[in-house]
This record gives structure tokens, C-alpha cells and sequence, in this order.
């Protein structure tokens, strides 16, 4: 993983990304929709190691991408973060400058998350990230900061509460 700041961060794509991808996207039926399942795969692989560096949980196993049947009918790219929700993790090929979102993820996301690839496939760009969406496109240039999103799946340091003779020194 190389990181030379958050706007330009860059992860590498190892062979298990790919194993992962390569599994998948041979499970579909057209070759249209391997090159879907292949790209989302490799999108939602990255976005899991990088919150895993960060110490950030994420559940792939609970994700529909992972589910043979769910992504065999949806064009999904969703991550799970346990106790806060699923995270679109949508890939960008070199040259485009929106991102496209399929009915199917619109809703019920705690956020979407632009990944731009290399030509070669080996590694990705976490471009930015939007908290809702409006439309079906999102231009790149809109995208909120990645330092936004981890601050949307960080939990909130928790505060010692006071206790009640601790309260009631305040009042003596």
C-alpha cells in the first residue's frame, strides 16, 4: 500500500485480489458481466484491505458482491462495515470521469466510494467519496475527501460518563 497523501492514496492489487476476482467473474454467464463481477470484486478487495490497514472492521463474507447469487443478479460492489453498514465501493476506469450507480445501490448505503484502476490492474486509486446520492452519475470532481469518509466510519471515542455522586459534588 503506498500512501503519499490521502487525495492521491494508492493501493496496490496483490494475487489474491485477483484470485478473488477471476473466481467470481467465471461464474458468469456473459462476458459482460465477468468484466462487472471482475471490476467490483477488485474494488471492494481494495477498499477492505485499506480500512483494514486503518484498523477499520469490514465483513466481505456478509457482503452481496460476495454472495454467488447476488451478485450474479445485481451489479453490486457493497462492503460491509459491521455495526455501521454497507459502503459502495464503485470502480472507475482509467479515462472516466463519473461514476456510475445502478438502481440496485442507491439505497441503503452508508456511502459510496470512487476506485480508480490502473491500466495494468495492479493497483487502485481511492478517489473520493459521496455520503448520498441523488442521481445515477456522480461526477469525480464532486467527490468528497477519503479523510471525510474515514471520519464517517470511525466511531466516536467514548467519553466517561459521570456518575451520580460525582454530579452531586457539582451541586454541594
Amino acid at each position: 500500500m503506498t500512501t503519499q497523501n490521502m487525495e492521491n492514496l494508492e493501493i496496490t492489487l496483490g494475487i489474491e485480489a485477483h484470485r478473488f476476482a477471476s473466481k467470481f467473474a467465471a461464474e458468469q454467464a456473459t462476458t459482460a458481466k465477468s468484466k462487472q463481477v471482475y471490476f467490483n470484486t477488485l474494488a471492494v478487495y481494495a477498499v477492505h484491505r485499506y480500512l483494514k490497514y486503518l484498523g477499520i472492521d469490514t465483513d466481505l463474507n456478509e457482503s452481496d458482491c460476495w454472495n454467488p447469487i447476488l451478485r450474479h443478479q445485481w451489479n453490486v460492489a457493497d462492503l460491509v462495515v459491521p455495526d455501521i453498514g454497507r459502503l459502495e465501493c464503485r470502480p472507475v476506469l482509467p479515462g472516466e470521469t463519473t461514476v456510475s450507480l445502478p438502481p440496485e445501490v442507491t439505497e441503503d448505503r452508508i456511502g459510496y466510494l470512487a476506485i480508480q484502476f490502473s491500466e495494468h490492474l495492479d493497483q487502485v486509486q481511492l478517489l473520493g467519496f459521496a455520503k448520498t446520492v441523488v442521481a445515477d452519475v456522480i461526477e469525480v470532481s464532486r467527490l468528497r475527501s477519503v479523510d471525510d469518509l474515514i471520519g464517517e466510519l470511525s466511531p466516536l471515542p467514548v467519553v466517561n460518563p459521570l456518575k451520580l455522586k460525582d454530579l452531586e459534588k457539582l451541586f454541594d
